[in-house]
């Protein structure tokens, strides 16, 4: 049974029955959703909701994400309660301020990452007879370059982890139909249906990520490859990036397999967005097939924390 609640119809109204969650949209049977069923609720349309409902989801544990109906990019968190182990953060806290172990850590994630892309390129070549051998050869250089992350510094660790994504994404395009225009990563705004679903789906699982850690006593905002700014979850985007390929293979599902076609899309303000019929296979799918990554992060917070005290 999925913990996720998610919101897509304008004009939802939401309120507090009991212990229980009513969703009442229009045209529609009244829903009761008991408090102690849910982890988190993701709200992509206009609808009416209190405060002193947040107040009570928050205080329940409840993740609310918010997606602008308009750019489904970047998502808003009302998180849970800080957890009550101060300690961990204060640990988190020096290891951002020693430069030469966030170093340390960011090789390491650079590292996962890339040996996480080869991994993913070895599933395509599995799978592609046509392009299995671009795939291989992707898959060598990327080990390449993974062999020069040892000594990196963290500028050099960047150009490194560009010249991966340029080599990974360079075959992923020629995995997905060439009818949908995708040409490589772009962002801000997706130009084409595959980058708005990589981004939608990054988006979420970097919400997920900042839930994980903070039920792990751990600020999201605090990273060591990502370094402090102003308004990202940095140490979000850190763990974040070690599961990206395990979204690519999500998103390259979902346009194989045609699950989501051109006509799910549409343009505003050049910007590539899912609408709303696209939504409602995206968000079940992503549900289903993405529930081991999610579990995934979970662990791999709580393994950085029990590192992080350790070293401490």
């Amino acid at each position: 049974m999925s913990r996720h609640l998610y919101l897509d119809h304008a004009n939802t109204q939401l309120a507090l029955d009991g212990r229980s969650l009513t969703v009442k949209v229009p045209e529609r049977p009244v829903a009761h959703v008991p408090l102690h069923l849910l982890e988190r609720v993701t709200i992509v349309a206009d609808i009416e909701v209190s405060t002193r409902l947040l107040h009570r989801l928050s205080s329940a544990g409840i993740t609310i994400t918010l997606l602008s109906p308009r750019s489904k990019s970047q998502a808003t968190e009302c998180l849970t309660p800080i957890h009550g182990n101060h300690g961990r953060r204060l640990q988190q806290y020096a290891l951002v301020l020693d430069d030469a172990r966030c170093l340390t850590w960011a090789r390491l994630l650079v590292r996962w990452k890339v040996k996480a892309q080869r991994h993913q390129l070895l599933r395509f070549a599995a799978r592609r007879g046509a392009e299995a051998g671009r795939c291989r050869r992707a898959e060598r250089e990327l080990a390449l370059l993974q062999k020069q992350v040892s000594d990196a510094d963290a500028q050099q660790l960047l150009g490194l982890e560009g010249s991966a994504a340029r080599a990974y994404f360079g075959v992923f395009q020629r995995l997905v139909p060439a009818s949908l225009g995708f040409s490589g990563r772009r962002k801000r705004p997706a130009p084409d249906p595959v980058n708005a679903l990589l981004s939608l789906t990054y988006s979420m699982l970097t919400s997920e990520c900042s839930r994980a850690l903070q039920l792990a006593g751990l600020d999201p905002a605090y990273g060591v490859y990502h370094r402090v700014g102003y308004g990202r979850p940095s140490l979000a985007c850190d763990l974040v990036e070690l599961v990206r390929p395990q979204a690519d293979h999500f998103v390259w599902r979902l346009v194989a397999r045609q699950d989501l076609r051109a006509h799910h899309f549409t343009r505003q303000l050049g910007a590539c967005l899912l609408k709303k019929e696209g939504r409602g296979i995206y968000f079940p799918c992503y549900e289903v097939r993405l529930a081991p990554c999610r579990r995934h992060i979970h662990r791999l917070a709580r393994r950085l924390c029990q590192r992080w005290e350790q070293e401490g």
